[in-house]
């Protein structure tokens, strides 16, 4: 590679060059990089798109629509008869403007409903989801309390058991037992 952006020193240059001029296999593998370099150098690559946001987009439409807005006005001011007209346009405009500040609350209204309900859709599955593993894992807990009482209940029965069998062996060994002098023969 480094013959290809010619960062070999002249010596080893010369060397390559001398084999390239006898071997054909070389000669085409080379031939085939500086292609491969050429057609790299004149790629261009792609414009790229930047997504806009969409607060984004709105606030830019508002810019422009307020640019707008005051040019017209600026403009209808200017051209305007400096008559009693006047009431009349700024009546009109107002009507206007209400109609299209009316309009687009309900836009962002149904928006804003449209975001709820599907904010809610999926949180409230979740909320679901969330509740019955909590109801799962109280089963199992109820199950497993169960499972131990009864465990310990036997347990306990049969200590009680073997408490009463060994009682009763230690009084009959205590019946059974001899005084510690010689046998006594009746």
């Amino acid at each position: 590679m480094g013959y290809l952006y010619n960062e070999i020193l002249p010596p080893d240059r010369a060397r390559l060059e001398a084999h390239l001029e006898r071997c054909a296999q070389c000669r085409a593998s080379v031939s085939g990089w500086r292609n491969t370099m050429g057609a790299l150098d004149e790629y261009q690559l792609p414009a790229q798109t930047v997504p806009t946001h969409p607060i984004r987009t709105a606030l830019k439409r508002g810019i422009a629509a307020s640019v707008v807005l005051a040019i017209g006005f600026a403009l209808g001011r200017a051209a305007s008869p400096a008559g009693g007209n006047r009431e009349e346009m700024r009546a009109a405009i107002k009507s206007e403007v209400r109609a299209a500040m009316l309009a687009e609350a309900r836009q962002r209204e149904a928006q804003w409903t449209d975001f709820k309900n599907a904010w809610e859709a999926k949180y409230g599955e979740d909320a679901k989801l969330a509740l019955d593993a909590i109801a799962r894992v109280d089963a199992n807990r109820l199950a497993n309390y169960a499972s131990l009482r009864e465990e310990l209940e036997t347990v306990a029965l049969h200590t009680k058991a073997g408490l009463q069998q060994a009682q009763q062996e230690i009084v009959s060994l205590a019946g059974n037992a001899q005084p510690d002098g010689p046998p006594l023969n009746p």
